[in-house]
């Protein structure tokens, strides 16, 4: 049984790119969304640091996250992170404990 595969993505924009950020985020949550193998993606905006996203998402396995990584618009998206992020996206690989 494949295990479900949870993921905290923190990404600071550059100063004046928050909404170029939001707008690269929304349209890759909409396609993730529609992946068979999401179960969710929601986007969130730190308290502490207004021009920090943070994507909270969740995937049936590794496999499908793997395709997830290599669908055209994740990669197009990916390669428009650079000139809006002013660190790379802190990404963290976090596990439900009972």
């Amino acid at each position: 049984m494949s295990k479900t595969i949870v993921l905290v993505a923190t990404l600071p924009a550059k100063t004046g790119a928050l909404e170029e950020l939001r707008s690269i985020l929304v349209e890759l949550a909409g396609h993730s969304r529609a992946e068979p193998g999401n179960i969710s993606y929601d986007m969130h905006q730190s308290n502490d640091d207004p021009d920090e996203l943070v994507m909270i998402e969740h995937w049936r396995s590794q496999a499908v996250f793997d395709e997830h990584l290599n669908q055209p618009y994740t990669v197009a998206a990916f390669a428009r992170l650079p000139s809006v992020l002013r660190t790379d996206p802190r990404m963290q690989f976090i596990t439900a404990v009972p």
